[in-house]
This record gives structure tokens, sequence and C-alpha cells, in this order.
């Protein structure tokens, strides 16, 4: 049982963002419990973090079943003896009108992306508790701010998120857990390109122009670890999502008369 250095955890931790998190934890000395359901995606980032110092660990599991992430949880404290930051980062991209939405697939993107979230923090936090210094780091998106046409689905599963991260907050925010959520700009990974679409051009052109549009996962990474260092409760990375926030906030309704215009202009929409 290690209990000596840091020990985080990172969903969705085979590619992308989970990736560049780890990398960037492991050069700031962390031990790593390395979350995914892609046991390729884990074997290739564990090569890439290990060090001869640090203990990384990894875990094939589907995030929405509460059974796995509870037997994930038991065997990180198993394996590493404690767990100091959680990183809250799996989730899935389905695109679809309401109407043309299966209900199925609804519900899976809730699942993955919010209870994912749920379930590992209700069965993490007895032993991030222990720790000096606990994190919790749940990454959102622009669009769990406003409701984006077409993305109903992911914007539900990122509005309930924010949700539940103001709730933590107020309920374990003087119990010296430090709670952080994060909107990211469009990152160049490949949420996109492996996302579910009611119409194929709609994901081609979506995935080109997040491609030409993004910033790199590793400068994300950065920003996030410096959040959580700096004890941050919202980081808002980029110009864009301050905009969306303001917009969203003091501007409601020409925001979403905006939006409502956009999808009859943009291919992409």
């Amino acid at each position: 049982m290690r209990t000596t250095r840091k020990t985080a955890i990172i969903t969705g931790a085979g590619g992308g963002l989970g990736e560049a998190l780890a990398i960037q934890l492991s050069k700031r000395d962390y031990d790593l419990a390395l979350v995914d359901i892609n046991s390729k995606g884990l074997s290739k980032v564990k090569e890439k973090v290990r060090t001869p110092k640090n203990f990384i660990s990894t875990h094939i599991a589907d995030v929405s079943y509460p059974s796995q992430v509870e037997k994930t949880i038991r065997s990180v404290e198993k394996q590493h003896g404690r767990i100091d930051v959680l990183v809250n980062n799996a989730g899935i991209y389905i695109a679809a009108p309401f109407s043309q939405l299966d209900l199925t697939d609804f519900k899976k993107v809730m699942d993955i992306n919010f209870m994912g979230t749920v379930y590992f923090t209700k069965y993490a936090l007895p032993i991030l508790q222990k720790s000096d210094s606990p994190s919790v780091i749940n990454v959102c998106s622009d669009f769990g701010l406003i409701g984006f046409p077409n993305k109903i689905a992911y914007s539900s599963s990122k509005a309930a998120m924010r949700g539940f991260t103001n709730c933590l907050w107020t309920e374990e925010g003087d119990k010296n857990l430090h709670v952080m959520i994060v909107y990211p700009p469009a990152i160049d990974t490949g949420l996109i390109k492996n996302a579910k679409f009611w119409k194929i051009e709609k994901r081609t052109l979506e995935f080109e122009f997040v491609r030409k549009n993004s910033i790199s996962a590793e400068l994300v990474a950065k920003r996030i670890l410096e959040g959580m260092e700096k004890k941050k409760k919202v980081l808002k990375i980029g110009f864009t999502i301050r905009v969306i926030d303001i917009a969203s906030r003091y501007f409601p309704e020409t925001t979403h008369t905006i939006l409502t215009k956009l999808k009859n202009r943009f291919d992409f929409v």
C-alpha cells in the first residue's frame, strides 16, 4: 500500500484531455489511477506517464455503472492507499434535435457524463476527506451554460453537472474539500470525431470547425492544474467562454434568439 505520494484519479484517461491531465499531474509528482473503458488507450497513456518514481494503476470501467465505479474506487484505495484528487472527465457526445433523438441515447449521455460524475464523487468522497488537501475537479462545457441547438442531451448532462457541483460546494466547502468546475473551450480531441450525429455530414462539418477553432488539450490541462493549485471554484478558460457566460446570465432571451438563428445559418450546427 502506497501512502507517501499524492494520488489523482482521472476518468476518461485513455486519451484527449484525460491523457493531457495525466501527463501534467505526473510532472507534478503525483501517483495516478487512470480510468477508462478503452483498455488500449489506458495502456498507451500509462507508458507515457510512467517514471521511475511514480506508481500508475489502470482501471477499465464503464462509469455509468455504479457497481463498476465502486469496485474501481476500492481497487484504487487498495493499491494506492489514498485519494487526493478526483478529476471527473469521462464523457460522450451525441448530437441530434430532440424530436429525432432516441431516448436510449439521451439516457446514455446522462448516465456517462452526469451520473458517472455522481458515482465517482460519491464513492471517492470518504477517502478524499482523509487527505490534507483534497480536490474534486469536474470538467464541464460551454454547453452547460447555454442551450445550444441539436445538443440537447450533451447540454443537459453538463447543466446537471453544474448544479451538482454548486451543491457540492455548499455541502463540503467548509470541510477542507476543494471543488472546482471547469468550462474549457473547444479542445482538439477525438470527442466529435467519435460522436454519434443524426446526420453524418453534420459530424464532419462540426469536426472540421472544432479542429480549426480549438486549442490544445495540453494547454487546457495546464490551466486546470493551475486553477486547482490556486483553489479556484470556477475556471473559465478563454475569452469565448467568458462571453457565453455573461450573455447567458445577463441577456438570456437575446442569447436564445441568436442561437435559434444560428442553426439556420451554419451548416455544422
